[in-house]
């Protein structure tokens, strides 16, 4: 036999070889059911009937029989959170953090929610909020003069004297937020580990403000403070008094005795609830991080404005200017806005359900699904290589030769 059919030969022993193992492969393909032939996914298994609710099942049956290329939205679990954290006034009267207050516990909130995905970027999210804020002004004020007995600096006499304002607010807040997700949506990995978001949302409030008026129902001695020179409190060539703003707080708390005990000046051209809540409408806006601690619980951060379009919230609304005995002072110019920065645990919820979208990538079973296309495109190539070189070369060979190399089954 000569050299060319030897080599013609060999060609066609392996090509005849890969043809058979393709061809039982292509087989076996073609006689599996479709749940083998189907990409599961990382985060669920895009084949579990059970995960898709009823409304959704016909989607789902026409993605099986491969007469829609789209699988049902499975259903997800609901998560339940709580968060604690610090309540902060945005407004006329600087607000105190914890380990500035004269009261720790009078600057800190808690929080519960409800939250469901729709989608996999947007959720809703119901959350109940309750917390206190307190603070006061290192710099002394006489604004309050001349609006009559609603303020209670004039109803306890304090006349035109210079006062330090000072508050506490007890806040009660119900909202509903739309959250979105920022980046589950990812192209070069199946699944996020944290989950980055923002939030707006309307809601209500119901406030009740108070200030530390009295001790032992006398009248506060503000005197001292005003006149007590600051200045060597301040660095060398300093001529601002922002610089002595510590030690006058300093001496203010320790002048304050945190009772709040007298009601802040409040509108009364608003309702009431109960005597001594005020409700306000409110919107809400913020952002959060969350981070999987396992397969249902998650650690959150997250900081969230609530905006008032009210300006007692802090119990002080004027101006300093003009001075007391000129007929009162103006409105102050910006409304009240309070802050919760908080740290939250949540839960996942639900049987027979995946997690959270906010959790998933959408682009999971795409990306795979493309991946597989590709290599059973290169293969079906491949076969057909094999079969056109059987047809072409099969003449060229000696029959004989052919019939000892080639085993029966594929002769």
């Amino acid at each position: 036999m000569s050299s060319k059919n030897c080599t013609i030969l060999s060609v066609l022993v392996v090509l005849l070889s890969l043809s058979f193992t393709f061809a039982q492969a292509q087989e076996s393909t073609t006689t599996e059911t479709t749940s083998t032939r189907v990409y599961r996914g990382a985060g669920y298994d895009y084949l579990d009937t059970s995960l898709v609710p009823l409304r959704r099942m016909d989607q789902q049956r026409d993605f099986l029989k491969n007469e829609y290329d789209f699988p049902a939205k499975p259903r997800n679990q609901w998560e339940i959170g709580i968060s604690g954290g610090f309540v902060n006034v945005s407004g006329d009267v600087r607000t105190k953090m914890p380990w500035r207050a004269k009261n720790p516990g009078q600057t800190m909130g808690f929080g519960v929610h409800v939250r469901k995905a729709w989608g996999y970027i947007i959720s809703t999210r119901l959350q109940y909020l309750h917390g206190k804020a307190s603070g006061f002004n290192w710099q002394p004020g006489t604004g309050y003069s001349d609006h009559g007995n609603q303020n209670p600096w004039t109803a306890l006499g304090y006349g035109y004297n210079p006062v330090f304002y000072n508050y506490q607010t007890n806040i009660d807040e119900l909202s509903l937020q739309l959250v979105a997700s920022l980046n589950n949506i990812k192209f070069h990995k199946a699944r996020n580990k944290a989950s980055l978001y923002v939030l707006a949302g309307i809601g209500g409030t119901l406030y009740d403000t108070w200030v530390d008026a009295l001790k032992a129902n006398k009248r506060y001695d503000f005197s001292k403070i005003i006149n007590t020179n600051y200045n060597a409190d301040q660095p060398d060539n300093w001529s601002n008094t922002y610089k002595s703003r510590n030690a006058k707080n300093e001496d203010l708390l320790t002048l304050f005795d945190g009772e709040y005990e007298t009601r802040a000046e409040r509108h009364d051209n608003r309702p009431w609830f109960g005597k001594e809540k005020t409700y306000r409408t409110v919107l809400t806006a913020g952002l959060g991080i969350q981070f999987k601690l396992g397969k249902r619980v998650s650690l959150s951060i997250e900081d969230k404005w609530s905006y008032t379009n009210d300006d007692l919230v802090d119990g002080q609304r004027w101006q300093e200017w003009p001075a007391p005995g000129n007929g009162g002072s103006a409105l102050t110019r910006d409304f009240d806005t309070y802050n919760y920065a908080s740290i939250g645990l949540n839960l996942n919820l639900g049987g027979k359900s995946v997690e959270p979208l906010w959790w998933m990538n959408p682009l999971d079973y795409g990306y795979n699904e493309l991946k597989r296309e590709i290599i059973m495109v290169l293969l079906v190539t491949l076969i057909r290589m094999v079969m056109v070189f059987r047809i072409v070369l099969m003449p060229v060979l000696e029959p004989n030769l052919v019939l000892q190399l080639i085993p029966m089954g594929v002769a």
